[in-house]
């Protein structure tokens, strides 16, 4: 997605974009082998203009006319075509539908990225949430891109900014997203009320509670303590997700930990489900997303997995598709592997990475079609 991705040791790949954004490998089942890759399917013809298109060249180094920069006083409302540009001569043709299984390094024991969060935390919430912005998948030194926002605002003192949130948007549950859902969860993560410990309240400092407000049902103002040189930076990071006000005044954060059945994301908690009680979580296609031909699979799994050994044999023995590798041993196994098509270099490390798409693994295009 971004650099954000290799400097963030706690947060290495963020799980909503690159399952809504960037999965290019659909798999069969998780009990049958991989299935090979299929051709990519096309897209329908009433739906071509939303569909990604392969720009003539890399990614840009600035970005783009149309995408989202913080200029104060601008508005910023990119069409989805400006920024939905995935080069597919460097990541490879999308494909769509089948299911993606990833294989995660820690038992999957809650989900409350808000008041306890965890890397496994984050990894089974957020593919069900959506945030207000966030950033671009395809590329990393452009701004952020609109999510529920579709535009947004900068006053000209930056000393806030003004959300437009998107019209039509559904819960999992049916209702409709409004303002409230989305000023009550910043309120929350500011207060940090109800919260065991709210991971945001500090990093939403600048933030004066008391010119947070819903203008309409689509419009939400925040105001700044002071003027901030980027006043855009917090409302984008992974935890920064929006809930649904009724849901969390009725199961509080006992819901938080155990709940994931309400959400606007592109991916929705399969029924019958618990957290906590079994080592992976089962996901189906939002067929109701907001944004259409998204996301490309039809079916996410999350495992929970432990042991180095027992991951790395899941994948050898296509059981999984998708690993957030610990050590070099394990990359060089399944890069050795040609069957093995999703995988990415140890990352976890005190130690900052910056990635060269140019330099291995990144010329390796079964890597760049992980990220």
């Amino acid at each position: 997605m971004t650099s954000n991705w290799f400097r963030n040791t706690n947060a290495m790949v963020s799980v909503p974009l690159v399952l809504v954004l960037l999965v290019f490998v659909a798999c069969g089942s998780p009990a049958e082998p991989v299935q090979e890759t299929a051709a990519p399917a096309a897209a329908p013809a009433d739906t071509q203009a939303e569909q990604p298109v392969a720009p003539t060249a890399a990614p840009p180094a600035a970005p783009p006319e149309g995408v989202a920069i913080a200029t104060a006083g601008a508005k910023h409302a990119p069409s989805f075509a400006s920024y939905w540009k995935p080069d597919t001569g460097f990541y490879g043709q999308p494909v769509y539908g089948g299911t993606l299984r990833i294989n995660y390094e820690d038992p999957l024991e809650h989900a409350n990225v808000w008041g306890a969060r965890t890397g496994a935390a984050v990894r089974i919430r957020t593919p069900v949430h959506d945030q207000l912005i966030t950033h671009n998948p395809y590329d990393e030194g452009a701004g952020f891109i609109p999510d529920l926002a579709s535009g947004w605002t900068i006053d000209a003192d930056l000393k806030g900014v003004t959300f437009f949130l998107r019209e039509g948007v559904k819960w999992h549950n049916g209702a409709d997203f409004i303002c409230e859902d989305a000023r009550f969860s910043y309120e929350t993560m500011l207060t940090g009320e109800g919260l065991t410990i709210p991971f945001m309240k500090s990093k939403l400092d600048v933030v004066d509670l008391g010119a947070l407000e819903c203008i309409d049902d689509f419009t939400l103002k925040f105001g700044f303590k002071v003027a901030s040189a980027v006043p855009l930076l917090q409302f984008g990071t992974n935890e920064a997700i929006i809930f649904n006000k009724e849901w969390f005044l009725a199961g509080g954060e006992k819901a938080m930990f155990q709940d994931i059945s309400v959400g606007t994301g592109p991916f929705m908690w399969a029924e019958g489900q618990t957290v906590g009680a079994r080592d992976h979580q089962v996901y189906e296609k939002n067929p109701d997303y907001f944004l259409e031909g998204i996301p490309y699979v039809d079916e996410l799994w999350v495992f929970g997995i432990l042991d180095e050994g027992a991951q790395q044999a899941a994948m050898l023995a296509h059981q999984t598709d998708w690993h957030w590798v610990r050590n070099f041993g394990q990359y060089d196994a399944y890069v050795d592997n040609e069957q093995i098509m999703t995988v990415i270099r140890a990352t976890r490390s005190s130690e900052t990475i910056w990635p060269n798409p140019r330099n291995a693994p990144f010329d390796n295009v079964r890597v760049r079609q992980t990220i």
